[in-house]
């Protein structure tokens, strides 16, 4: 077991089992393809989820994408954490940040070392700040 107490305790472990790195007891399930990932679009050590759409010219680095996330034509993602459905605009860039369910950050935005917590959890949850 591991303390996942935090996001970045949380990604670490994500992306260590994806690497077996560590063991994990808990039953995998593979990724049925059903992503679609641009030819040129950049991926390094990540775990991409189910259904996710990763556009032109895109980076993704040190990474958790969980099922359906989009992230649009040369935007930016690196060591974050963006939960189901979440969308990243064009030329955005989140950095060293967890996005909750369903969230979206606009095109061109730049989030770094922030959250975007569910609605309704807190009050002062941050959103991504445009250039």
């Amino acid at each position: 077991w591991a303390d996942v107490g935090n996001p970045a305790a949380l990604l670490r472990v994500n992306l260590d089992m994806a690497a077996e790195r560590i063991v994990s007891r808990v039953p995998s399930t593979p990724i049925d393809g059903s992503a679609v990932i641009a030819t040129d679009a950049l991926i390094e050590d990540s775990v991409i989820g189910a259904d996710c759409v990763i556009g032109a010219g895109a980076t993704v680095s040190g990474s958790l994408l969980w099922d359906h996330v989009t992230i649009e034509a040369g935007a930016t993602v690196v060591g974050s954490t963006l939960a189901t459905g979440v969308h990243i605009g064009a030329g955005a860039r989140v950095e060293g940040s967890v996005v909750a369910h369903e969230a979206s950050v606009a095109p061109g935005a730049s989030m770094i070392s922030e959250q975007i917590l569910p609605v309704g959890l807190d009050a002062t949850a941050t959103t991504a700040r445009t250039p």
